[in-house]
């Protein structure tokens, strides 16, 4: 079996070879002069998403005088072309751009901004109920077609409330469901709320006077309201001086007969109803 051996200084030589060939790209216009370094401008662009920009690369030889050249250009995330036209991707970035000549480069970075054209409109409210006659304030973001949020201008409009031009809304006295509205030139956005009634300011049982026989049984009901005389829902709790009453209003009369009450308090607002039990 024949063994063939390499002479080093061949082997060498073909590494030599390989790596001048990955590191090699571009040339220099003028071969009488030697280059040392590249310029590329712009040096730090910024480009909206889609957007183009012309690089430039000027060599520098060494005696610090500039140099013709005409590099390999190679962009990370966008694409450039062999005459430095740079197109950007369709995103926020940060992208770089690179000439190499004969192993020599110099890169520039990129920044890549949104597309400011808002295609979609975003109300931000952290709730999705306001209470009557009470003031909040909307938020609206602007995303492009890539959902990366751009500034937008809003016209804020509402149905039944009111609404400042900064987005400052006070609800009406009244419930319903209302629905905000924010409108650029190029989209709009609509955020349905609904209007909920304020804490209880009143609270009514029924009946309020009422006759029950001994042992015997009645069902009492309420109804609470709001400042505006919005009706509320609400958990009351229902007290009884002499029968008994359950927690939905239930009241059965004790054995002897003569009066009693049945008390509703719901946060320290309350009202009684007068009971004469007969035999």
């Amino acid at each position: 079996m024949k063994k063939y051996l390499i002479n080093a200084g061949i082997m060498a030589a073909l590494l030599s070879v390989l790596i001048y060939q990955v590191g090699c790209g571009g040339k220099v216009i003028d071969n009488t002069r030697e280059l040392r370094s590249m310029v590329l401008t712009p040096d730090e662009p910024t480009v909206t998403a889609g957007g183009k920009l012309n690089f430039t690369a000027v060599g520098i030889d060494q005696k610090g005088e500039k140099l013709f050249v005409s590099p390999v250009w190679e962009a990370h995330e966008g694409t450039v072309d062999s005459a430095g036209v740079y197109i950007a991707p369709g995103y926020k970035t940060i992208d770089r751009v690179t000439a190499f000549v004969n192993g020599i480069m110099a890169t520039s970075v990129v920044s890549v901004e949104p597309l400011s054209e808002a295609e979609k409109i975003e109300i931000h409210f952290q709730n999705k109920f306001i209470p009557v006659g009470t003031s909040v304030k909307f938020y609206a973001i602007g995303k492009n077609k890539y959902g990366e949020e751009v500034t937008v201008k809003v016209a804020w409009t509402c149905l039944y409330g009111k609404i400042e031009q900064d987005g400052t809304y006070t609800a009406p006295i009244h419930t319903c469901h209302e629905a905000i509205t924010a409108k650029s030139v190029s989209s709009t956005g609509v955020l349905p709320v609904d209007i909920s009634p304020g804490g209880v300011q009143k609270i009514f049982i029924y009946p309020a006077t009422t006759t029950v026989r001994a042992l015997n049984g009645i069902k009492f009901t309420y109804q609470a309201y709001d400042q505006y005389n919005n009706a509320v829902d609400s958990q009351p709790r229902f007290f009884s001086r002499r029968g008994k009453v359950t927690d939905d209003g239930y009241y059965v009369a004790p054995l002897q007969t003569g009066s009693d009450e049945v008390a509703i308090v719901h946060n320290f607002v309350g009202d009684t109803a007068s009971i004469e039990i007969i035999p």
